[in-house]
Formats: C-alpha cells, structure tokens, sequence
C-alpha cells in the first residue's frame, strides 16, 4: 500500500475495493467519492486507474459502446472469466470446464499460456437479446 501515498489515491483504492465484484466507470467513482465528501481531482482520479492498471491491481473493460469501465482484481479473478454485454454493460463471471479445456489445449498444442485473469469475452446477454 505504500504507493498510495495520497488520500485522494487512498479514497479510489477504496472505492474500488468496496465494489470490487462490479465494473465502475470513472462517473461512477466520481459519484461515490462526492457521496463520501472525498475531494478528488479528474486528473487524479485517471492518473490513479492508469497506475493501478499498470501494475495488474486494477482490470479495465473497454466496451465500444460504452465509456470504460474498472474493476478491482483480487484472488477470484484468476479462477474465473469474464463476460460484458455490448448493449447493457452488466458483468458476469463465469466458471466454465469447456473454456478451460480450450486453454489446455492451447497450451499444450502451441505452448502458450493464457493469463486467465484478463480474459474478457464481449457479447449480448439473454436479458437485452
């Protein structure tokens, strides 16, 4: 934690750590941040997500229909996938034996493994088709 040496960096890894099972966009941590009477800057805030991306603390979703989204990564993220509908933009994790036997199979077939905690699947869910 000693790379949060501001309060206003302190605030955001909180926020993040408080919703760590939902995708927040930079609105959204904006909005809690005021909620708590948390006074940070913009320039801040992005810098902030910038370096806990940077540094694998933080997942960023990148949706071309909706603005980007973050989420806090913790030891549940590298057991499971992700799944984020285009139209709605709700989040679903999702543990599956046939995604698993596909990167067994990569492994094994072309030697190269698959860092599951940033593995992302995009796509409509059964709600908005």
């Amino acid at each position: 934690m000693s790379e949060y040496n501001t309060k206003q960096k302190q605030f955001i890894y909180e926020i993040l750590e408080k919703n760590k099972n939902s995708h927040l966009t930079i609105n959204d941590i904006e909005n809690k941040l005021k909620k708590n009477n948390q006074n940070v800057g913009k320039a801040t805030l992005y810098r902030t997500l910038d370096s806990l991306v940077e540094n694998g603390s933080v997942r960023k979703f990148m949706n071309p229909n909706m603005k980007p989204c973050y989420q806090m990564i913790d030891s549940d993220c590298s057991t499971h996938f992700h799944l984020v509908c285009n139209n709605c933009g709700k989040l679903y994790h999702l543990t599956c034996d046939h995604i698993e036997e596909l990167m067994d199979h990569i492994y094994d077939s072309h030697h190269f493994k698959i860092d599951i905690s940033k593995i992302v699947y995009y796509g409509i869910c059964e709600e908005c088709k």
